[in-house]
């Protein structure tokens, strides 16, 4: 189903989608209000009525950064979806154990927020994004990993970035709205925690470090 079929003044018809849960805030009791990046219709605003009653157990699995699948229904004249339903495809549990991945993904959605139109489809970061997931699960982040995303989404964006990270900064500023600070920020926390993970490393294959003293 196309974009404009889904949202068109006319449209009515229940969608069914896959998605990543890059915002999360909840309304009242039992709703939610989400933004999901969607395979087949790119950035939706979305609404989960009710989703954390006891009544509606599917609600309790949407939490940021989720794989979810979803039926979801449009609203006439506004780029709104109510969603009827998900299932959870993957809960993404790896990002628990270290707050550095947790903060490189959050980073990731942040860009994408910051840079994409609402209800556009945008299939390759969709599975740029799923491909930065599943990198994480088995190795550590790092600065370089979050240039190459970068790069990827300028790139789809239309804009060639050069080698130089400043001049990469200075382009997701203009192009994307992503602020300096938050670039920053993150850059020097995978430097501090290269650091330590590089003497730490250093300390365990030292034999003399295990020696016990007599």
């Amino acid at each position: 189903m196309k974009w404009c079929d889904v949202f068109g003044s006319s449209a009515r018809e229940i969608f069914s989608d896959e998605g990543f849960v890059l915002e999360r805030e909840r309304i009242g009791e039992t709703s939610l209000r989400l933004r999901l990046l969607s395979r087949e219709h790119g950035l939706l605003f979305a609404r989960a009525k009710a989703a954390l009653a006891p009544n509606k157990p599917w609600g309790a699995h949407i939490d940021l950064y989720r794989h979810i699948e979803f039926t979801a229904a449009p609203v006439r004249n506004v780029p709104l979806v109510y969603l009827r339903e998900s299932r959870l495809l993957d809960p993404c549990q790896h990002l628990a154990r270290s707050p550095e991945a947790l903060h490189t993904v959050a980073y990731a959605a942040h860009v994408l927020l910051s840079a994409l139109q609402t209800n556009f489809p945008c299939e390759p970061l969709f599975e740029l994004f799923k491909k930065l997931l599943h990198y994480l699960r088995d190795h550590e982040p790092s600065w370089l990993l979050v240039q190459r995303y970068e790069l990827r989404v300028l790139a789809y964006l239309g804009h060639e970035a050069t080698a130089s990270s400043q001049d990469q900064g200075k382009l997701l500023a203009e192009y994307c709205h992503v602020s300096p600070l938050i670039r920053n920020r993150l850059a020097k926390q995978l430097a501090d925690f290269h650091q330590r993970s590089k003497r730490q490393r250093i300390f365990y294959s030292n034999p003399t470090s295990s020696t016990s003293s007599s």
